[in-house]
């Protein structure tokens, strides 16, 4: 995702997409409030995430699922072999 760029500027979408897992993740995970500055960061991010969403004929499911990826759970930004096994290991001796 991150060479897809919107039509209204420079800024991949991979980059509002992190801002968006960033400032959930504050919301939702720490329970912290958002001031006027990261809800009106939100909003734009909200809204060219959705145009992409859009573009690519997502269901709205699909787009919260991929936008809150990894932010209720620590999963690695990877997935290869090795940071896979290392979450998995990391997984098991949770249990």
């Amino acid at each position: 995702m991150a060479g897809i760029y919107t039509d209204h500027d420079n800024e991949p979408i991979s980059a509002y997409l992190d801002s968006l897992r960033k400032l959930a993740h504050r919301f939702i995970v720490e329970g912290k409030p958002l001031d006027r500055g990261d809800t009106f960061r939100k909003e734009i991010a909200m809204r060219r995430f959705s145009e992409l969403g859009g573009a690519c004929r997502m269901s709205e499911r699909e787009m919260v699922s991929l936008m809150l990826r990894g932010v209720l759970n620590d999963e690695p930004s990877c997935w290869c072999s090795k940071c896979r096994a290392a979450y998995i290991d990391g997984s098991d001796s949770e249990d």
